[in-house]
């Protein structure tokens, strides 16, 4: 009769197909005897084969009669592995470590700029190009800067003149053109002429200049009198013939003034003034001026008669003997008074 057949109490079901080896067993899910591969009342088992499915590591391990082994799952470092008591296995992770920060090398602008607090992701600055620079990503983790001022090469542009703002360039890389170059700084090949006049120096009284070497020097010297050379209480500079020296004013002679005759002079003469020669001239001491010289008188007077000197007027007077035969004639310079 077949498990089907009815009534029967209790009620036997037949799931699928029968197979060898399958017992009743009662499933009280269902309220009757199902058919079962699990073992029997001769205590030999039901399965005659495991299956692992799907990828990774295998749980079954085999059998040991009527024992089926499987693998024990062990937890690894910081994995723990909790049963829940309905037949699942909580696996999970005790690790609390978290990316800790990031930091940028080297010198330059650093791209990466900090830490998310909440999701601890990592927060990177993003790149901007200005005016004649292009900024393009591959795909592929490669970023490429493109100057197209230049004809698109990824090199530096060196022309000034390219740039966008010129004023900007020059102050902030100090760079200047070539008309204010020849405006600010001196030139060696051309005059150079200061923008004011009597404003601006060359030095300072605490930078100075070692040497300064040219022709001529224009203008005021004003330390032209702090001379080097040293010298003593009434010296005066003479020149040598190759520098200025000090000298004592005591040794000089009248050979040394421009205006002095080179003739040799006599005992006894003096100095005239020669308006022909322009030059003080040796001379007897009665030659070339006015007045009574004694010399004259002694060699020039040689008369009988009495002379006289009047020191108040400076006339030598002449008193001739008494003698009405004689003629007297006054000489050069002289004037006869008195009777006979």
């Amino acid at each position: 009769m077949s498990i089907n057949a009815q009534p029967f109490q209790p009620q036997f079901k037949l799931i699928g197909n029968l197979a060898e080896d399958q017992v009743l067993v009662y499933d009280t899910s269902e309220g009757a005897f199902v058919n079962s591969t699990a073992s029997g009342g001769s205590g030999a088992s039901g399965y005659d084969a495991v299956a692992n499915m799907g990828t990774g590591t295998a749980l079954y391990f085999g059998d040991a009669g009527t024992t089926l082994q499987l693998k024990t799952i062990i937890g690894g470092t910081d994995i723990t592995i909790t049963d829940n008591g309905s037949g699942g296995l909580i696996v999970a992770s005790t690790s609390t470590d978290t990316v800790q920060d990031g930091t940028n090398l080297g010198s330059g602008t650093g791209i990466f700029d900090s830490k998310d607090g909440t999701t601890h992701a990592l927060k990177f600055k993003s790149l901007a190009v200005g005016a004649g620079l292009t900024l393009t990503d591959d795909g592929a983790g490669t970023l490429t800067l493109v100057n197209t001022n230049a004809a698109g090469t990824t090199d530096a542009d060196l022309t000034l003149s390219n740039l966008s703002d010129n004023a900007t360039a020059r102050t902030n890389l100090g760079v200047y053109s070539k008309t204010e170059s020849d405006s600010m700084y001196h030139k060696h090949d051309d005059a150079f002429v200061p923008s004011a006049n009597n404003v601006h120096d060359i030095g300072s009284p605490t930078l100075k200049y070692n040497d300064i070497y040219a022709e001529t020097f224009q203008g005021t010297a004003v330390l032209a009198d702090n001379l080097t050379t040293a010298g003593t209480t009434g010296q005066v500079l003479t020149y040598n013939g190759s520098t200025w020296v000090a000298a004592d004013t005591s040794g000089g002679t009248l050979l040394g003034l421009a205006d002095v005759s080179t003739v040799a002079p006599n005992d006894g003469q003096h100095l005239v003034w020669n308006s022909t020669t322009s030059l003080w001239t040796p001379s007897a001491s009665g030659a070339g001026g006015g007045g009574y010289q004694d010399s004259d008188a002694r060699n020039a007077i040689s008369v009988s008669g009495d002379l006289s000197y009047n020191a108040t007027t400076g006339v030598i007077s002449y008193t001739t003997p008494t003698d009405t035969d004689t003629t007297y004639t006054a000489g050069t310079g002289l004037t006869l008074v008195g009777t006979v």
